[in-house]
């Protein structure tokens, strides 16, 4: 799946790539819109990358996500969990949120060992996490826009 932009606006780029996140999706955009918003690609690409190769995860109620939060889970071309998580509510400036928690539930989190979140323009964050029987939970920090976390196995 592509998802193909020709919008050259800033918010509109962004939601492309909350949208290709969302659907684990590719896009497809101008090269006017790559010129004027090249820093988002910078800042979404990361993460994006994470999902490359990755195949959709069926299980019941996957994951569980915060008021305002829409996401999927996955698997990746390496074989672990990976979650794609994207805000979809406006935050009042200069305000930051308290953490959230995320929840996965899949038999797959038994393997987990380690919890790495993405968020564009950040560096990788290995997180703390809690695990009961095929339960996986996490927060995310105060702020988070979109993000992608990986579930390694041990």
């Amino acid at each position: 799946m592509f998802l193909l932009m020709y919008d050259t606006g800033d918010r509109v780029v962004e939601k492309m790539f909350h949208d290709c996140l969302y659907y684990g999706a590719g896009f497809t955009s101008s090269p006017e819109v790559y010129g004027q918003s090249k820093d988002l690609y910078g800042k979404y690409m990361p993460l994006l990358s994470k999902l490359y190769g990755r195949r959709w995860v069926f299980d019941e109620n996957p994951i569980e996500l915060p008021a305002g939060f829409k996401g999927n889970v996955f698997i990746s071309r390496e074989g672990n969990l990976t979650a794609s998580i994207v805000g979809g509510m406006g935050r009042c400036a200069q305000r930051r949120s308290r953490p959230e928690t995320v929840s996965i539930n899949s038999k797959e989190v038994r393997k987990v060992g380690r919890v790495m979140l993405h968020e564009p323009g950040e560096k990788p964050l290995s997180v703390k996490f809690s695990k009961k029987g095929e339960n996986l939970k996490f927060d995310l920090r105060g702020g988070t826009v979109a993000a992608v976390a990986e579930l390694l196995q041990d």
